[in-house]
């Protein structure tokens, strides 16, 4: 579960995470300045969870790598799914709560649907951008369709 805490001045009714705030003591951490600013570029969950897709695309057990991270949250590990897909999608959302990173996910696998979002991502071309014009006069480029 994460902190979530009150906006100030003009965003007072916006709710932002903690997620990445330091603490406001900590006597354990010997060098709390480098922690500052710091954002993991990746996670040993990301890795499982690449893990256990590459298992579930070769045909091998994909749990045992998912089982790891739940475990880690203090979970109780699977035996079985119905839907690896739908598996995947919820533990995305869990760990990358306010990181960014579900978007590319959600590009990456093609999903035509975004929870809580009514457009077609694959039909309204959402994951991809538009060319720049002015990269049309030097690659000599027929314009987006």
């Amino acid at each position: 579960m994460y902190l979530l805490a009150d906006g100030t001045q003009a965003n007072a009714t916006q709710k932002y995470t903690l997620k990445f705030s330091e603490p406001a003591t900590n006597n354990s951490i010997s060098n709390p300045e480098y922690f500052r600013q710091k954002m993991p570029i990746i996670k040993l969950a990301e890795m499982y969870f690449i893990l256990a897709e590459c298992a579930e695309h070769e045909n091998t057990d994909p749990l045992q790598y998912m089982n790891k991270v739940l475990t880690a949250r203090g979970l109780t590990g699977l035996t079985s799914y119905a839907d690896f897909r739908s598996l995947m999608t919820n533990e995305f959302r869990k760990e990358f709560l306010a990181e960014g990173q579900l978007f590319y996910y959600f590009k990456r696998t093609n999903q035509e649907h975004i929870p809580n979002y009514s457009e077609n991502m694959v039909a309204t071309k959402n994951y991809t951008f538009p060319i720049p014009d002015s990269e049309y006069e030097f690659a000599d480029r027929e314009p987006n369709k």
